[in-house]
């Protein structure tokens, strides 16, 4: 998935693993012949409570985890005992292995380390199809009485100022956009006392890092009279939009839906480009939870 591709692990190993003390565990399964790589597992080892936990380099970021190998070679090793008891091995010590947030047609993972069935999680993400047109995008996903709601906002925020939707390039509007969400999801989520990701400097320079590699994300920003009231970051993989962090303004305009309006202007921009699936968020709630 996006988050098994190269930026995001270098990332993700390069800036997190001091602040989450964690180390980091890569097992390679090399074909015997050649010695290339046929899989990858891209895992952390951490301390929780007296416990040493194996698990995949998440660290409250990646809305999926994956091996890095066609679904062939998966279920090939899976089946094979040798190789899982290998990978075991390579594991050890430890007294946790944790694998969560397997995508519904991941490969068997599981089965790898030796566990028959996957159960479901309580969280779910949110993908959707996109269609050829915005306007058949909006016809066939969005209730129709919530898209007239939508455009009625639409009208009010034009009447309130200059407007400006757009994808930023630049790495100033990129940190720009990237300090008006730090504001933003403080805001929003602060008041309950919990923590919220980008107020942590290493997860703010994560996230940041990984928005300025532009061949593989996007960042959004909303404006109106040249003032930010909305932003979002996403990944570009295969075909498919997935946002990993959204914010708006929460001390004005509290009543014109700016996040949704938002929202729509991202799915249109993605139909433009081409895209053909909008993932937005699978991880938000994690996102929002205490560190």
């Amino acid at each position: 998935t996006a988050f098994q591709h190269p930026v995001w692990l270098a990332t993700l190993y390069g800036r997190l693993l001091r602040h989450n003390n964690a180390a980091p565990l890569v097992v390679v399964v090399r074909r015997s012949a050649d010695r290339s790589p046929a899989l990858v597992l891209p895992l952390v080892k951490r301390r929780y409570a007296g416990l040493t936990v194996v698990e995949f380099a998440d660290l409250r970021v990646t809305d999926y985890v994956a091996a890095v190998a066609e679904r062939a070679v998966v279920d090939t090793l899976a089946s094979d005992a040798t190789v899982r008891r290998q990978i075991l091995r390579a594991l050890r010590p430890y007294d946790l292995l944790r694998i969560g947030k397997l995508a519904d047609d991941a490969p068997p993972l599981n089965r790898l380390f030796g566990i028959d069935d996957a159960e479901p999680m309580a969280t779910n993400s949110y993908a959707g199809p996109l269609e050829a047109s915005f306007d058949s995008w909006r016809a066939a996903h969005l209730n129709a009485s919530y898209g007239r709601e939508l455009d009625k906002k639409s009208r009010q925020l034009h009447r309130k100022g200059q407007l400006e939707f757009a994808c930023v390039t630049e790495r100033a509007d990129i940190m720009r956009t990237f300090e008006a969400l730090r504001i933003f999801r403080r805001d929003r989520f602060e008041y309950n006392g919990g923590g919220e990701l980008l107020q942590v400097p290493a997860y703010f320079d994560f996230y940041s890092s990984v928005a300025l590699e532009t061949g593989f994300s996007r960042t959004y920003l909303f404006e109106i009279d040249g003032k930010p009231i909305a932003g979002a970051v996403g990944l570009m993989h295969r075909g498919a939009f997935l946002v990993v962090l959204v914010g708006f303004t929460q001390t004005e305009l509290k009543n014109q839906s700016v996040g949704s309006l938002m929202l729509q202007e991202v799915a249109r921009d993605c139909i433009a480009r081409g895209e053909t699936v909008l993932d937005t968020i699978a991880n938000y709630k994690e996102n929002i939870e205490a560190l």
